[in-house]
């Protein structure tokens, strides 16, 4: 967010007095990625579990911090319910844990990257729903086997669950362009 305070923990080495959620999350994802071209396979080459085991180890060794901010960490996203007679129990969910499988699934998915084959880098689009002609940008393209992801690099802290996604109408705008997309 800063370049200055990029400069002064990257550069110079000054580690500030606590550390954030949101910096053991990045730091564990640049070591995780690091970690995985370090490795004798390439990125694509790893399973799931290999990936989730390096991040797990990774993620361990951050929040061992001292200067962690652990109420940050521990915080309830989800609170726990029990189970009742038509919905199954929930689990209690903390922001650690959240951001945790959020790391997993983005390094994962980084892995396939290699996999994928881009079609398409910051493509305008014009498509026409109903009377209304929709008009934007979509970042990229890629084919992955049978199937096409759009991708959206956003600059939001975490990425946005299923449940948004399936609301999300810039989503859903991008596949239906790419969709009805002249070849």
């Amino acid at each position: 967010k800063c370049p200055r305070a990029y400069k002064l923990r990257e550069i110079e080495g000054v580690k500030p007095q606590h550390k954030s959620l949101s910096s053991c999350r990045s730091a564990t994802v640049r070591k995780v990625v690091s970690a995985l071209h370090k490795g004798e396979k390439k990125p694509c080459d790893c399973t799931r579990q290999e990936i989730e085991a390096v991040c797990e180890r990774i993620w361990q060794e951050e929040i061992a911090d001292q200067n962690i901010n652990h109420e940050d960490l521990d915080a309830i996203d989800i609170q726990e319910k029990p189970a009742t007679k038509n919905k199954t129990a929930t689990q209690k969910v903390t922001k650690g844990d959240r951001v945790f499988e959020n790391i997993k699934e983005w390094c994962f998915e980084y892995s396939r990257e290699g996999e994928s084959q881009v079609l398409y880098s910051n493509v305008s689009f014009q498509t026409p729903i109903a009377d209304i002609t929709f008009t934007g940008y979509i970042d990229q393209v890629r084919k992955l086997g049978d199937s096409l992801q759009v991708l959206s690099f956003s600059t939001g802290c975490q990425p946005p669950d299923a449940t948004f996604l399936d609301r999300d109408f810039s989503m859903s705008l991008y596949a239906h362009a790419v969709w009805h997309a002249d070849r």
